[in-house]
């Protein structure tokens, strides 16, 4: 590190590497002999597959895909156009990628040859006094004043005791590799929640542990909740836990024993407290409401019809909701408080047992019919529940009863609208949508674009065009999106909220997720895809 200069420079290794262009003469580098902390975390370069070099005393920066994008850079190398650099509003989590051998104090770079730009500016490397190098075949970049501060403003600090630090200045994340974890199986990953507090997830001898959010890496805070009871006929090992948020509690579920003689296990958790066992041995629906929970015994056990709805107060009170003869379903978004209003999906099992919307009173619990069409699933946000149908908008019928197209109610009006073509129900597993204030974000199964429907002024504007939609939810006022890893698709996740106006996007990253959650304060917590590891970002 070079003193009493405006040169310094960083490097961090990225996990992806970035082929370099073609190289040139050798040069000597070093391993930096003093710590490095880029946007918080700590850089370990003992076995790092790209680690960070020092040469001519200023500290180099290798450009892979990963560690680029967790500084706010993005990175594009092509035989035409040669290496391009430039600052971006993407971030990613950062990722550790190790060699089996333990890395060198010393080690030989070579000077990169060919095209490079700088957020549009062309770089003449042989001229540089402090050159962009290639190392394993990966460019390193110099940190300089002029880079750093001047091309991506970024700030830094250096003494002997801390060593490099550098914030990058773009949206932070952290990350934690829960080696506990359960093991993957062939079909799912280990699944996780968070409340307020607290991380939730399954170990991997059938334990479910707690790690508080703001000291999640510290396994001394971690802490067993329950033991689930290893299976003994239906499946090998411990039965697969599945988390849920509703209203802003946790609760998890677990099946145990086969199909015809097993059931269903539910638990509550609330402030980081393990509560009652709330079913057993059924197929129940439970949906907390927050002032009262919604309770739906044994739907379609053996073909029978469900028994009616129960209402659970947290007062103690205990009654049926819904008249007797209907299937129920409902979700953690059907509660009217508004209007005193519980939103189900029903089926007459004294008719064709078709499902369609109602609106049950919970003041005097009668049922009023909301859609004209048969409905598979449906939202609720706002003034407008949201749904699909196999009934097309000229109202006729799929043939084959696959193909979903999505509705809206106005809850003030009762008038249904069509608002577009959202996919075939089996080849795709889900069809996604997901409510929101001001609207519904969904994909356009035709187009395969991404979009969001504006309900005030009915447009439907394109978010992400042409790249498949992997995941979307919506929780505590936030949509959350995953798209397909795609090398023309720079943003993998996305988080947005509507607006009066339409949607703003407020986080974007080119992490690759497939669960992703955020709590009431605002904390995003995902997943990357086929891994262990967690990232948290405070929107």
């Amino acid at each position: 590190m070079k003193k009493g200069t405006k040169t310094i420079l960083l490097t961090a290794a990225l996990t992806l590497g970035l082929a370099a262009p073609a190289a040139a003469a050798n040069v000597a580098v070093t391993l930096p002999d003093f710590p490095v902390t880029l946007n918080g975390t700590a850089i370990d370069n003992s076995y790092r597959q790209y680690p960070l070099l020092v040469y001519k005393n200023i500290t180099y920066f290798p450009m892979t895909y990963y560690d680029c994008r967790f500084l706010g850079v993005e990175t594009e190398w092509t035989q035409q156009n040669g290496l391009k650099i430039e600052k971006s509003s993407l971030t990613g989590a950062y990722h550790q990628q190790n060699v089996a051998a333990k890395n060198s104090k010393t080690a030989t770079a070579q000077i990169a040859a060919g095209k490079i730009t700088v957020n549009g500016k062309s770089i003449h490397n042989s001229k540089e006094e402090y050159p962009l190098l290639s190392y394993r075949n990966v460019t390193y970049f110099p940190l300089t004043w002029r880079f750093a501060v001047d091309e991506f403003g970024w700030k830094y600090n250096f003494n002997n005791k801390a060593g490099l630090v550098i914030d990058a200045g773009n949206t932070k994340t952290s990350s934690i590799n829960l080696k506990d974890a359960q093991i993957s199986t062939e079909y799912e990953q280990f699944d996780f929640a968070v409340d307020k507090n607290y991380l939730y997830y399954q170990g991997q001898q059938g334990e479910i542990y707690r790690r508080p959010l703001n000291d999640w890496s510290n396994d001394k805070q971690r802490k067993t909740l329950l033991q689930v009871p290893k299976e003994d006929s239906y499946q090998v090992g411990y039965p697969t836990i599945h988390f849920q948020e509703q209203a802003g509690n946790v609760y998890l579920r677990y099946h145990s024993g086969g199909a015809s003689f097993g059931g269903d296990y539910l638990y509550g958790v609330k402030n980081g407290k393990l509560g009652e066992e709330l079913i057993e041995y059924s197929y129940d629906e439970y949906v907390d409401f927050g002032d009262f929970c919604v309770q739906i015994a044994g739907t379609m056990i053996g073909g029978q019809p469900a028994v009616p709805m129960t209402y659970l107060g947290k007062d103690g009170t205990t009654k049926e909701l819904g008249p007797d003869g209907y299937r129920y379903h409902t979700t953690t978004s059907a509660y009217d408080k508004k209007r005193n209003l519980l939103y189900v999906s029903a089926a007459n099992t004294e008719q064709n047992a078709k499902s369609y919307l109602y609106a049950v009173s919970l003041a005097d619990n009668q049922l009023k019919q909301l859609s004209s069409n048969c409905t598979s699933n449906y939202e609720v946000a706002d003034d407008y529940i949201y749904y699909l149908s196999y009934m097309k908008p000229d109202g006729t019928a799929d043939a084959n009863y696959s193909q979903r197209y999505l509705y809206s109610i106005d809850l003030k009006t009762g008038k249904e609208t069509y608002i577009d073509y959202a996919g075939q129900s089996d080849a795709d597993y889900i069809v996604l949508y997901a409510a929101a204030d001001n609207g519904v974000y969904y994909r356009n199964s035709s187009t395969g674009s991404f979009m969001f429907y504006h309900q005030a002024t009915g447009k439907r504007d394109i978010l992400n065009d042409g790249f498949k939609v992997n995941l979307l939810t919506a929780q505590n006022g936030y949509v959350i999106a995953g798209f397909e890893e795609h090398p023309k698709n720079s943003c993998r996740l996305a988080v947005y909220q509507s607006t009066a106006n339409g949607s703003k996007q407020v986080y974007e990253s080119a992490d690759v997720s497939d669960k992703a959650v955020v709590n009431t304060d605002g904390l995003l917590v995902y997943r990357l895809n086929g891994s262990s590891q967690l990232v948290k970002v405070q929107l």
